[in-house]
Formats: structure tokens, C-alpha cells, sequence
């Protein structure tokens, strides 16, 4: 295969969530599946992509070793980033620690059914455009609502989409929008959002609704299905 023709990025891997919403002692992104760390799922496909450069993993201190011990045979360069309180602070603290300025892709632990076309199908577009994340066409009507849940409007279902990661963007228009978010005491529930604050431009890569995000118990019954079905178990 000829790796001189892909794109180079780096990585921020969001994996200090706490995910209260599981029912569980540990976190979600720990869980395992067929006795693999869930957070290992997707990390393992930046481990074998020859175009990433740098993963900053954003973890609490007591599960660096499980990463470690996955790139210690690999040309990978790995740091580490402690969480923040909102997604967006642990977004900035593992940027932080990204020096060059290509492309950063960001994506969450938890959603562990991603491959290597996905990612590059993103990384093409936002090398294109600046900012591209990946997402897929919402199915069911959704209801605008206020506080007393009275129906306000019903938006054009053609014009929704529901945002998945990785996200990507490029590293110094990332750094500046989250700094901009901060200044401005604003909360932004994805990184995209950071850069809409700039009025940046994001392109969004139609991607697979395998790419679920674990939340909740159904959601790792269903990733779990999903990894057997395609063999990645």
C-alpha cells in the first residue's frame, strides 16, 4: 500500500469520561468486551494507521500504563493529558500538548466501532475545507420544545444530522476557538461547535450508525452485537 499518498494528523483520544449513566464501578470506556478494554477498540485502529503522528490520550493517571503498553512497539509518539470538567477543557488540555500544525482529529474512547476509511474519509474533507467531522442523517421526526415541553416547531428532518467523532480540524483553529470558548465563559457540547463560535466553516462526512457512542447498558449490548457481526471480536 502506498502510505505517501495519505494525509498526516494527530490525535486527541478523549478517554476520562466517567459515564455515571452505566451502572458501573468503572468507567464505560474501561469495560471489556471479550476481555478487551472498550477504549482499546477504536485506539487500536489510530495505533495502525502509518499517517498518525502523535496521540495524545486524555485519561486519568491510573490507566496510562494500558496505553503505554499498546504503543510501546510502535513509531507512534504517545502523551498524556489529564481530563478537564467540561468535554471542551479536556479537548484543550490534550491539544495542548500537540506542537505541530497539521490536522487534529479528535474522537471519543467510547465509540468504538470506527475504521481506517471512516477516519480518512474525514481527514480528506477537512484537509479540503479546514473542519470536517463525521455524522449520519437523523431517521426519527424530532420536536423543538419549551420548558413546558410544549411542541414548538418540527425542523426539516433533510436538514439534521447526528454528530458522531472523530472530528477534525486543524490544530491551531481548534486551540484558538477553545481559548475564544473560554474567554467568553461559553460551553460547547462538541469541538465543532468551538469552531462555529469563529465562524469557521465544518463540512460533515456522512459516516456509519455503527458508530454509536456507549452511554448506557443498551449501548454495550449493541456495540458488542455490532463487533461480533463484523468480526472484530
Amino acid at each position: 500500500m502506498d502510505y505517501s499518498s495519505f494525509i498526516p494528523f494527530d490525535v486527541v483520544f478523549l478517554s476520562g469520561g466517567i459515564g455515571n449513566r452505566m451502572q458501573s464501578s468503572i468507567p464505560k470506556q474501561y469495560m471489556l468486551i471479550n476481555d478487551k478494554p472498550l477504549a482499546l477498540y477504536s485506539f487500536d485502529v489510530f495505533l495502525a494507521m502509518a499517517e498518525v503522528q502523535t496521540i495524545s490520550v486524555v485519561c486519568e493517571e491510573q490507566y496510562v500504563p494500558l496505553f503505554e503498553k499498546r504503543v510501546q512497539y510502535s513509531n507512534k509518539k504517545i502523551v498524556f493529558a489529564r481530563p478537564g470538567q467540561r468535554r471542551q477543557d479536556s479537548v484543550f488540555n490534550g491539544v495542548s500538548l500537540i506542537s505541530s500544525k497539521s490536522l487534529v482529529c479528535v474522537h471519543d474512547a467510547a465509540r468504538p466501532i470506527i475504521d481506517e476509511d471512516l477516519v480518512r474519509r474525514t481527514v480528506n474533507m477537512a484537509n479540503l475545507h479546514g473542519a470536517a467531522i463525521l455524522g449520519v442523517k437523523v431517521k426519527p421526526t424530532i420536536k423543538r420544545c419549551n420548558a413546558e415541553q410544549k411542541v414548538l416547531q418540527t425542523p426539516q428532518r433533510s436538514e439534521l444530522w447526528e454528530v458522531q467523532t472523530p472530528q477534525v480540524m486543524r490544530q491551531n483553529c481548534l486551540y484558538e476557538s477553545l481559548v475564544y470558548a473560554a474567554e467568553q465563559g461559553l460551553t460547547v457540547s462538541d469541538d465543532s461547535a468551538a469552531l462555529e463560535l469563529l465562524h469557521k466553516d465544518v463540512y460533515v462526512v456522512e459516516g456509519s450508525y455503527r458508530n454509536i457512542k456507549v452511554t448506557t447498558p443498551e449501548d454495550l449490548i449493541m456495540v458488542e452485537q455490532f463487533l461480533r457481526s463484523y468480526a472484530l471480536l
